[in-house]
């Protein structure tokens, strides 16, 4: 703590660096700056209140804008698998998942954190964060349950060329019960009630049990207490609308939603 009161050097040269205030390794073009501020504590903050980079703001800084601003491009920040030859900022980015997942769990790259990708959990988060690629945050057909804008998932993912792909290769037409989607979306919730008490699981085998038995049809006859309507989020369950699986139940051809595949903006509807 008297370290980040008393000490000025990072904000006297400026030296904000790219592993958040960690020493640069001896390769680095930055070596050449006073080697105290380079493990400055303070590298990553800048005053305390009444700018972007206070501490104040970055500490309430919404969880969308957060997850945007340190990893803009929506890629995997640690490998898939670990190597021993990773960066700081990697090994940085695998303690922070570490911590996340407790337990004194090992983050040995993205590969061990998949599990938790649909969690809504300290971990879940986290995981969305760093690996969103692993977990899927760059494919809308990838099954993710969980829906919202601070659900981990950067907001750059719906700007990557995979996401663009995914939507304009998608077809304007509801997918078919034997389609690989719908096993990955009952496995993906399924997998989110774990993150849950056992109290509320039932909840969501139900929600798994009926669209199980339904798929699109169920759009207009939802039995789902509280997400009677599964063309918009569930606010209730935080749950993502399943409109790109069913683009023709929920209305795409007539009214554009913006879940809608590109395809079904093209084929004419108002």
């Amino acid at each position: 703590m008297q370290q980040l009161v008393q000490d000025k050097s990072a904000s006297a040269y400026n030296s904000v660096n790219q592993v958040l205030g960690a020493k640069l390794p001896a390769s680095n073009s930055l070596q050449n700056v006073a080697q105290e501020a380079l493990v400055s504590l303070s590298g990553s903050g800048y005053g305390v209140i009444g700018t972007i980079w206070s501490l104040d703001s970055v500490s309430n800084m919404d969880l969308g804008i957060a997850t945007a601003t340190w990893n803009t491009d929506c890629a995997d920040a640690i490998p898939y698998k670990y190597t021993g030859s990773e960066s700081p900022k990697q090994r940085i980015f695998m303690d922070i998942l570490r911590d996340a997942m407790g337990d004194g769990a090992e983050a040995d790259g993205c590969e061990s954190v998949l599990k938790y990708c649909q969690w809504d959990s300290l971990a879940g988060v986290r995981a969305r964060q760093i690996c969103p690629e692993t977990c899927g945050c760059d494919d809308p057909g990838a099954g993710i349950a969980l829906g919202g804008l601070n659900n981990g998932c950067s907001p750059s993912c719906t700007r990557t060329k995979a996401f663009k792909k995914a939507q304009s290769t998608r077809q304007c037409e509801d997918l078919g019960n034997t389609s690989q989607y719908w096993a990955k979306w009952n496995s993906a919730l399924g997998n989110l009630s774990l993150s849950y008490p056992k109290s509320w699981r039932p909840m969501y085998t139900h929600i798994r049990r009926e669209v199980g038995k339904d798929h699109c049809a169920i759009v207009g006859n939802s039995d789902i207490p509280a997400w009677r309507h599964i063309c918009e989020k569930s606010d209730y369950y935080f749950l993502k609308p399943l409109v790109h699986a069913c683009p023709i139940s929920c209305g795409c051809n007539v009214t554009l939603h913006p879940h809608c595949p590109v395809s079904c903006r093209l084929s004419g509807n108002r």
